[in-house]
């Protein structure tokens, strides 16, 4: 007797919902064939690929063509670290002799703040935002807030299946490998300037955006803003005097944190001055 014409395979029964298998593809990712977004890849158990702007939430980590991530380093620049494999442990955590579990490193995580649907902003580990130079197209990662140059579009090229960072100037994020990264790319196709994103499952689906960010008078916004940073002394919130017409109008030009971080730099310099006048003239007397 043949069984040639006999069809092979698990049984079948009637209502039974079918399970969809978990594959891995060529780069050890693994592909769900029941997610919600078609070919949706997962690295390192929680971090997942995204494949349109509105998953761009939360913290991430960012790959580049060389396969290498972006790094912040702590002297303000941006690099692209070297590639490793995807079972390679990390580093030790502070007095940890014992490396850790495979995964990006702390300074390869970024945090992403949704200014709105088609502008982001990237915030290092180190609480500074990345910024491009409009004029040297220098990318760095010194300020403590955002304006335009901090403020970045991003395009997903979906025959590429890559995503692509586009700057105030008109151009594109590019990182070369084992090199600084730069802003000076013409082309979204240019070389080295395709990226994945790969975002934190246990993010927040739904970004929080910070206090200083929220709509409502600017006086409240400035509030939030100073209470962010300020070391309460007696109990006393210490928030700048003065009109505040052009932190509206800074608000309407997306410039409002670049406006507030500098109205509270001339309010630490004048409680400077004022303190040196006291110490010079007890000094004196």
């Amino acid at each position: 007797m043949s069984y040639d014409s006999v069809r092979t395979g698990s049984l079948k029964i009637k209502g039974m919902k079918k399970k969809h298998k978990k594959k891995k593809n060529h780069h050890g990712d693994e592909e769900d064939g029941g997610s919600e977004v078609a070919g949706a890849r997962v690295r390192y158990g929680i971090w997942h690929n995204a494949t349109h702007p509105d998953q761009l939430l939360g913290t991430a980590f960012i790959e580049t063509e060389s396969g290498g991530y972006l790094e912040a380093v702590n002297n303000g620049t941006i690099s692209t670290a070297e590639p490793r494999e995807l079972d390679a442990p990390t580093k030790p955590r502070e007095d940890d002799e014992e490396p850790g579990p495979p995964g990006p490193e702390p300074t390869e995580v970024f945090s992403i703040v949704r200014i709105n649907d088609s502008r982001v902003a990237l915030k290092t580990a180190f609480g500074r935002y990345v910024s491009v130079d409009t004029d040297s197209g220098q990318v760095t990662a010194r300020t403590e807030a955002m304006g335009v140059r901090e403020l970045w579009q991003p395009i997903f090229l979906e025959e590429e299946g890559v995503l692509v960072l586009r700057g105030p100037h008109k151009k594109f994020l590019c990182s070369k490998p084992m090199h600084t990264v730069s802003g000076d790319a013409d082309l979204p196709t240019d070389p080295f300037v395709g990226l994945r994103v790969w975002v934190c499952a246990d993010s927040t689906p739904k970004a929080k955006k910070p206090e200083e960010e929220d709509t409502g008078s600017v006086k409240n916004v400035e509030i939030n803003y100073v209470k962010k940073f300020q070391s309460f002394k007696d109990g006393k919130l210490l928030v700048p005097k003065g009109e505040r017409k052009a932190l509206k109008q800074a608000m309407k030009e997306g410039q409002l944190h670049e406006l507030l971080l500098d109205r509270r730099s001339k309010q630490k310099a004048g409680l400077l001055a004022r303190l040196l006048a006291c110490s010079q003239s007890l000094s004196l007397s």
